[in-house]
């Protein structure tokens, strides 16, 4: 299809068991701004006597589908009687499109007269279609007479989404072309790039029909899928995991914010190398690098700022004229970060921090040896704070110290060390994803072990998601002064934001925006 033809369309699917309630996802659905919806007929409770009021009653545009079990849906009845039900929603004279598979095409006609467009479809649940399968696939529905052509299939890597966009961009009729699972969102989000019919996205959290169905309201206000074309500048995330990351949320808000073209969209990447080839064809101009690539991610830039080179790791890479250019925002935003807190402590205090000329060189734990804390560290030590490291891998700790010529404190003495340094520690930082969202429980260092601290140290956790973790509750509780990592994740993604788009960051726009998403999902447990 052309990818300069008309916006992609967002469709949301009706999962409800009994027509009240579809009706009411129905309106939902029409609110959030959906386009049309697909009413799954095979999930009703009473298929018999409900499916044709829920068609009649639906007063937006509509897909009728009823998937039979081999196809991944939930009929089970006889064939005969799910392909009638087909035929009679589009005698309705109501019914814009029919979905009927393309294993059932031979056996479907469609009635004489009818407005209804014929979609044909073809879903693989547990292996993605390779270019031969969908080059078959794609001959055998246009030989069936299809108005629009489908295809959804399970999704290991980006490079099988790359496939799909090609499939979308190559075909000469209305085509749909979906990834289902995580690995597979980013299809969903960029389908109207490349010129896709629709797209797919769930109501609500839930409510999905298929794996990696994001929310429409995300589809529609945080990707703007309507407005994505083929120009639109993609920008992204790639770690493992990502499902958790507030950065699409804060650099979509920031690109509308300032009217770009632009859209930024996670992206799972277990193998960095396997997947650097796809991702440069696709034509991302910026990635945001999180755990565990930052410090292997160096290998695919061509270029590295000073500061990311002495660090050895980066969390930002830029595509220039001469290619690829890494840079490390963590290290400015946590200094930063725990500059600023320290010096509020202090004022809290009746003191004035001065931040250049203390009157001793500050001491810092740091918790962890990966590479939040080799950034962290190191920008301390430019700074001359004193830095011990002590991290559960002590070989790890004792790499990194070595490296950067600061102490490693062994995982087995962590205790003793505190004890030993009861009354001068003056900051803790934890920059492990110990404690981040699910595994909320879970600490480094308890109650206990803080409480025992005569000199109360700010402490510092890079996790941002939750906002207060165990780990900054419990600090706080025993009298110690607290930065969350959400003041370090705003600050390194203003940085990142002007690195791309040389544009000043709408920064408290941008803090406010991911305080406001993370009270509400802790809301919602």
């Amino acid at each position: 299809m052309d990818p300069h033809r008309n916006s992609c369309l967002v469709c949301v699917p009706i999962t409800a068991k009994y027509v009240h309630e579809a009706l009411e996802q129905i309106k939902e659905a029409k609110r959030l701004g959906a386009d049309l919806v697909e009413l799954r007929l095979d999930l009703l409770h009473n298929l018999e006597d409900e499916w044709k009021q829920l068609v009649k009653y639906c007063s937006v545009p509509k897909i009728v589908t009823c998937r039979p079990q081999w196809e991944g849906g939930k009929y089970s009845g006889p064939e005969s009687r799910r392909l009638s039900i087909l035929r009679e929603s589009c005698q309705l004279g109501c019914v814009e499109y029919v979905d009927v598979e393309l294993e059932a095409v031979e056996k479907f006609e469609k009635p004489a007269n009818c407005s209804s467009k014929l979609i044909l479809s073809r879903h693989s649940w547990d292996r993605a279609f390779s270019r031969e399968e969908l080059a078959t696939i794609y001959s055998s529905m246009l030989s069936n007479q299809a108005d629009i052509i489908k295809v959804a299939c399970h999704i290991d890597d980006i490079a099988q989404c790359e496939l799909l966009f090609q499939f979308i961009a190559a075909s000469k009729v209305p085509c749909i072309a979906l990834g289902m699972g995580e690995k597979g969102q980013i299809s969903r989000i960029l389908a109207g790039r490349y010129g896709a019919f629709l797209t797919f996205a769930s109501l609500s959290r839930g409510k999905e029909s298929a794996p990696g169905q994001i929310q429409v309201e995300d589809c529609i206000q945080m990707y703007r899928v309507k407005s994505i074309q083929l120009s639109t500048k993609l920008y992204g995330v790639v770690g493992n995991p990502v499902a958790h990351s507030m950065s699409p949320a804060i650099h979509n808000a920031a690109f509308a914010s300032l009217s770009l073209d632009c859209v930024y969209c996670p992206v799972l990447v277990q193998d960095l190398g396997t997947c650097w080839k796809v991702l440069n064809e696709m034509g991302f101009m910026g990635l945001s690098v999180t755990i565990p690539h930052k410090e292997n991610a160096i290998e695919y830039v061509d270029e590295l700022d000073t500061l990311a080179a002495k660090i050895g790791a980066i969390n930002t890479m830029v595509k220039t004229e001469k290619g690829w250019k890494g840079w490390n925002t963590d290290c400015l935003a946590a200094v930063g970060a725990i500059e600023d807190g320290l010096a509020a402590a202090a004022a809290s205090k009746g003191h004035q921090l001065d931040k250049n000329h203390p009157e001793r060189p500050p001491i810092v734990l740091v918790l962890g040896a990966g590479g939040a804390a080799r950034a962290i560290a190191f920008g301390l030590l430019e700074r001359n704070y004193n830095i011990y490291i002590v991290n559960r891998s002590n070989d790890r700790s004792k790499k990194l110290a070595g490296e950067l010529g600061i102490c490693a404190i062994p995982w087995e003495d962590l205790r003793n060390f505190l004890w030993q340094h009861e009354a001068n520690i003056d900051v803790i930082v934890q920059s492990t994803s110990v404690g981040m969202h699910p595994n909320v429980n879970d600490t480094l260092l308890s109650s206990d072990d803080l409480q025992k601290l005569s000199k109360k140290p700010l402490v510092f956790d890079v996790v941002y998601n939750p906002i207060e973790t165990r780990f900054l509750r419990e600090a706080r509780q025993v009298g110690c002064p607290v930065v969350s990592g959400l003041e370090m994740f705003v600050r390194q993604a203003a940085y990142q934001f002007e690195l791309w788009t040389g544009k000043k960051a709408p920064i408290e726009q941008m803090r406010q925006l991911v305080f406001k998403k993370l009270t509400t999902s802790a809301q919602r447990g």
